[in-house]
């Protein structure tokens, strides 16, 4: 039996217990050969004569990308028996964001633009919003549109006031998904 898994989920076994010539004892469910991170949990974590359990295997994200041969043993007493099943670590779902130009000038009064891009990777197919800091005073920022799905880009207007403050400003484009942040840098 062989189950595919991204970095951070986990999935699930159904090792069974099938019992001959009367054999009515207790067997216990114990696990080998997980990857670093990952975890393993028996339900039930035993089975009198015949029955089932459901295994769960749980990883992390970080735990190595890859293909695995765990072994589910069943013990009674003397009596041991091995089923082996594989599992496969795959990259989680992410994306990258890439801003550009890298540089834009604009004069007091005046309105400037960055492209901020979104590239989704390992079947990536959420929303991704967008927010911007660094900008100085006088200045303003709108993204559109203000999220792009999986893959996409948006247009980021930066709007100036004929009393922003002039130099030479690092910007910082920000990506955001759940748990997941890329960042992109410009200069204005």
């Amino acid at each position: 039996s062989s189950r595919t898994v991204a970095q951070g989920s986990g999935t699930t076994y159904t090792p069974s217990v099938t019992a001959l010539n009367g054999f009515s004892s207790a067997v216990s469910f114990s696990l080998t050969g997980l990857p670093s991170g990952a975890t393993g949990t028996f339900n039930p974590a035993s089975v009198t004569g015949s029955g089932s359990s459901t295994l769960t295997v749980a990883t992390a994200a970080n735990t190595p990308t890859g293909t695995y041969t765990l072994t589910i043993t069943g013990t009674s007493g003397s009596l041991t028996q091995t089923a082996p099943v594989t599992l496969i670590v795959s990259s989680a779902p992410s994306f990258s964001l890439a801003a550009s130009p890298g540089t834009q000038t604009v004069v007091q009064g005046a309105a400037t633009s960055f492209t901020p891009a979104v590239t989704g990777s390992n079947g990536f197919s959420a929303a991704v919003t967008f927010s911007v800091s660094g900008l100085p005073t006088g200045v303003t920022g709108n993204f559109n549109p203000t999220s792009v799905t999986g893959s996409g880009s948006s247009t980021l207007t930066l709007s100036t006031s004929a009393a922003a403050v002039t130099g030479s400003y690092a910007l910082t484009i920000t990506g955001t998904s759940g748990s997941l942040t890329q960042t992109g840098s410009v200069t204005l």
